[in-house]
């Protein structure tokens, strides 16, 4: 049995599923019994944060049932761990290995560098990360996150001074703990500087410039500070160094798009990021309800383009279930404003609730709660939307207000249907995409003109195509051809349904230029749309714009910026660099890509095709033996089903390139 508390909790026996503690409190209280180690911890001081608010009698017994509800679950012959003490202490008993923060701890104390390389990989994220901790145990359970978080950015560093040793475990462990303390902190300055010593060691002079200058706006965005002279001192000297990095031929300057920070969006418009509301009804089921109307209210913001900037629903989402203080959140995405809210339905009855927060203060500025029958649900949450922006923009032009209360369907029983669909599509596995699609076209037979769900199932047929899951191809190809087309007729003012189709034409029908016209329409009806943005950007490179891709995708990060599919505008970066010659920042996007999501197959074949036509043929053999693995049928001669290149000359740089790495005609 394994016991994780950094980066989340997770009870997980040497054999099947993971277990779950009878509540969240236990687990709690199993995560402070794992903290405090061998000496155990006090009783009276987990009754006094555990249970503030009762008697000590009460809290004692409290205590003891929580306990035995640990040693139930936990304490088996098999596992070999259990909970030992008297009537002062308790502890938790346990091998190291068994615990992530004991084997953490247990591998810095020994402090060889294949040791302190397997630390680094235990360090998932933040003690507890992702789970929301009521007072007083945040405050009780902060000191341990924060010495964690400590410790990691000293190993970090410590990893990145012995790259010089040429282990790649440790270079390995060294990048994916900075990239991973970096997704927590855009400004830790740790790992910045651990990642600018791996680029130089890896003679990547133009990335290590490109690190230096991510870590300098980073700064001075988030704490008004330049970089301690330490992290200047790694990068002097660089730029005049980067035309002999590039062996053999001469150095193209970097772009400016590479070099280039993700943006800061436009301060002249309000900034908002609308948390996940929380689900009050009593069905646990019902979650798929409470993150829809967030979505819906998003997309209601989102109409109201020329009045606000909303951050996109990826970035907030990651927040879902975490207690995280709104001006972290605001300095973490960026944005003046956060709404938080909640969901109760009871039958055919809805309230939704909502509070709009200063980010910078703290300080709410409005509140309201509007309630009604499940019929009412688009007014509903028109009128939150309205009074948000009411709240923000003391001259809200009629115009707006009139373009954005119209209704995407009468029938609720079509948009529950389609709320359903979208919640098993963001499950991001196959059998939610079989199931998203298929449900995806039921709320089309009650309403042949509601447009939504026509682009969710678009979605799902092209992501199910280029993964290899599409039961029956040519059937499929014929489905999207008819939703398509429907589309036109329809769906002309919804911006994901036009986003969609306009992807799919692209991708799956080989119609770029008519796929890209619609993937404009849609960003003239929401701007911000960071999903409709990173469409565009790939439909872009297949046409031989890459440096528009590049343009688009930064927009995209400035939308969404701690999404969970960054590794795809990673992927998108990487291959509008391949397209535009940039071999050395294209694999060093692929890489990025890679290191959020391991198997991403576009991120692959640039990597592959890049390390090639760089002469590292050792890193492209990699690649390649990878991307075998994952599509052993792929050969160069039936690329073109793969990557719908527009242009001649990049089909055949493409074909060259992991021709090289070794692909067989």
């Amino acid at each position: 049995m394994h016991i994780r508390i950094l980066g989340g909790m997770e009870i997980k026996p040497s054999a099947g599923e993971p277990l779950r503690l009878p509540t969240r409190k236990t687990s709690l209280l199993l995560a402070a019994l794992v903290l405090a180690g061998r000496k155990g911890e006090r009783r009276q001081r987990l009754c006094d944060a555990f249970w503030p608010d009762v008697g000590e009698a009460q809290a004692r017994s409290s205590l003891r049932q929580a306990l035995a509800a640990i040693r139930r679950a936990i304490s088996t012959e098999e596992s070999g761990i259990r909970i030992d003490g008297d009537s002062e202490m308790v502890e938790l008993v346990a091998r190291p290995e068994q615990v992530d923060v004991r084997l953490f701890d247990h591998l810095l104390e020994r402090g060889e560098p294949l040791h302190l390389a397997k630390a680094a990989d235990c360090y998932q994220g933040d003690v507890l990360a992702g789970i929301a901790l009521p007072e007083p145990l945040d405050q009780w359970l902060a000191p341990h996150q924060r010495a964690y978080r400590h410790k990691a950015l000293l190993l970090v560093e410590r990893l990145s001074l012995l790259a010089n040793q040429d282990l790649n475990a440790v270079e390995v462990g060294c990048q994916a703990l900075a990239e991973r303390l970096l997704s927590i902190d855009p400004a830790a300055e740790e790992a910045h500087r651990a990642l600018i010593r791996l680029h130089r060691h890896r003679g990547r002079m133009t990335a290590a410039l490109r690190q230096f200058q991510l870590c300098t706006e980073a700064l001075q965005r988030e704490l008004g500070v330049q970089p301690e002279a330490e992290t200047r001192d790694l990068i002097a000297g660089s730029r005049q160094s980067v035309p002999a990095a590039q062996a053999g031929r001469p150095a193209p300057a970097p772009s400016p798009a590479a070099a280039a920070a993700v943006p800061s969006q436009p301060r002249e418009l309000p900034s908002i990021a609308v948390l996940p509301f929380r689900n009050l009804t009593s069905e646990p089921d019902q979650e798929y309800f409470a993150d829809g109307v967030v979505d819906d209210i998003i997309n209601g913001l989102s109409r109201y383009r020329a009045l606000l900037f909303v951050i996109a629903r990826n970035s907030t989402f990651t927040y879902k279930g975490r207690n995280v203080d709104v001006k972290q959140i605001g300095r973490e995405l960026n944005v003046r404003y956060v709404l938080e809210g909640s969901v109760r339905r009871a039958g055919n009855r809805l309230r939704i609730g909502g509070q709009l927060i200063d980010a910078t203060t703290a300080l709410q500025i409005w509140s309201g709660r509007f309630e009604g029958e499940i019929a009412d649900i688009f007014a509903l949450q028109d009128r939150l939307a309205e009074n948000v922006v009411g709240a923000l923009v003391p001259q809200v032009r009629e115009a707006e207000m009139n373009r954005a209360r119209r209704a995407p369907t009468e029938s609720i029983d079509a948009h529950l249907l389609y709320l359903q669909a979208l919640g098993l599509f963001y499950t991001w596995s196959r059998e939610g995409h079989d199931k998203a699609l298929q449900l995806s076209y039921r709320p089309i037979e009650l309403d042949r003109n509601y447009a939504t769900p026509y682009g969710l199932a678009l979605t799902c047929l092209y992501l199910r195509w280029t993964a290899g899951w599409a039961a029956d191809p040519a059937r499929e190809l014929v489905d999207a051809r008819r939703l398509c087309e429907r589309v036109f007729e329809i769906g002309r003012d919804n911006f994901f349904a036009l986003g969609a189709a306009g992807f799919a034409l692209a991708g799956l029908l080989g119609e770029h230029e008519r796929g890209a016209a619609l993937l404009d329409e849609s960003l003239v009806l929401n701007p911000n749309a960071s999903a409709m943005l990173i469409q565009s950007s790939f439909v872009r490179t297949w046409l031989g714009e890459p440096e528009l891709a590049i343009h688009q995708l930064q927009r995209a990060m400035r939308n969404s910026p701690v999404d969970a599919l960054m590794f795809s505008m990673h992927t998108g970066m990487a291959l509008a660099h391949f397209v535009a010659g940039r071999d050395d920042e294209a694999y060093d996007w692929a890489e990025k890509a890679l290191q959020r999501n391991p198997i991403v197959g576009p991120a692959i074949r640039v990597a592959a095709a890049s390390a090639a036509l760089l002469g590292r043929l050792a890193d492209a053999a990699k690649y390649l033996s990878l991307l075998r693995q994952l599509d052993p049928d792929l050969r160069v001669s039936n690329l073109g089903n793969r990557i719908p290149l527009r242009r001649a000359q990049d089909r055949e740089r493409l074909a060259h390139g992991l021709r090289k790495a070794g692909l067989p005609e």
